[in-house]
C-alpha cells in the first residue's frame, strides 16, 4: 500500500514539473517571438528615421552613416569618390509666388527625379536640408561623375516646371557643386562634403543651372 502511494506521489511531482516545464517553454517561445516583433518594430522605426518624410528618399542621419561608410571602402579599395552639393535655384522665389503647397510639390519631383537618373545601386542621394541634395558617387572617372552632373541638369530641366520667378530660364532648375578625389588624394571626408559646398556656391555665382567642379580635390 505503502509503494501505492509513493509511486502516485512520485508520479504527481513528475506531472508537475513536466506541465510546468512545457509551461515554462511556451512562456520562453512568447517571449522570443515578442522580443522578435520589437526588434522588427524597432528596425522599422529606424529606417523611417532616415526617411524624409516629405520627398521619401533618405535624409542627413543617412548620410552620416552611409557616407563615412563609402569613404572608407573608397580608401581600402583604392577607388575615387565623387560628391554632389545640389540646390534648386531661385527656390526661395518659388515658394514666396507659388507657395509652400506647390513647393513641397516641387520638392518631392526633383528628388525623385534626382533619384531615378543615378542608376547603379552604389550611388545614393539624400535631402541634405531645405532645397539642397547630396549625392555620393563611389568608382566613378572623373568624366563620368562630369557627365552624370550634366544628366541631373537636363533631367530637371525637362521636367518643364514652370517658375515665373526664375532669373534663369522660365522654368525650375539646378545647380551642382562638385568635389571629387582619388583614394591618394589627402582630404577628408568633412572636407571633400565642404569642397563640395564651396564649388556649389561658385556654380550658383556663375549664373546657376550649371556645374562647377572643385580642382583642388582632384590629386
Amino acid at each position: 500500500m505503502l509503494s501505492y502511494f509513493f509511486f502516485f506521489a512520485i508520479t504527481a511531482v513528475a506531472l508537475f514539473y513536466f506541465f510546468k516545464f512545457n509551461s515554462l517553454k511556451e512562456h520562453n517561445k512568447t517571449l522570443a517571438k515578442n522580443n522578435e516583433a520589437l526588434l522588427a518594430e524597432n528596425r522599422k522605426f529606424e529606417n523611417l528615421a532616415m526617411i524624409d518624410a516629405l520627398t521619401q528618399i533618405p535624409n542627413r542621419r543617412f548620410l552620416d552613416e552611409l557616407y563615412t561608410k563609402r569613404f572608407e571602402e573608397h580608401l581600402r579599395d583604392k577607388t575615387s569618390l565623387g560628391v554632389f552639393m545640389i540646390d534648386i535655384d531661385y527656390f526661395k522665389a518659388y515658394n514666396d509666388f507659388y507657395g509652400h503647397v506647390e513647393g513641397d510639390a516641387v520638392l518631392v519631383k526633383i528628388a525623385q527625379t534626382l533619384k531615378k537618373t543615378l542608376k547603379r545601386p552604389s550611388d545614393f542621394i539624400v535631402r541634405y536640408g531645405g532645397e539642397e541634395f547630396v549625392i555620393v558617387l563611389k568608382g566613378t572617372s572623373l568624366d563620368g561623375v562630369l557627365n552624370i552632373a550634366k544628366q541631373l541638369i537636363d533631367a530637371v530641366e525637362k521636367l518643364k516646371i514652370s517658375h515665373e520667378k526664375s532669373k534663369t530660364l522660365p522654368y525650375i532648375t539646378i545647380s551642382i557643386g562638385i568635389a571629387y578625389k582619388n583614394a591618394a588624394a589627402q582630404v577628408t571626408q568633412t572636407e571633400l562634403l565642404a569642397y563640395a559646398d564651396r564649388a556649389l556656391y561658385k556654380a550658383k555665382a556663375s549664373g546657376k543651372n550649371c556645374y562647377v567642379l572643385c580642382e583642388k580635390t582632384i590629386y
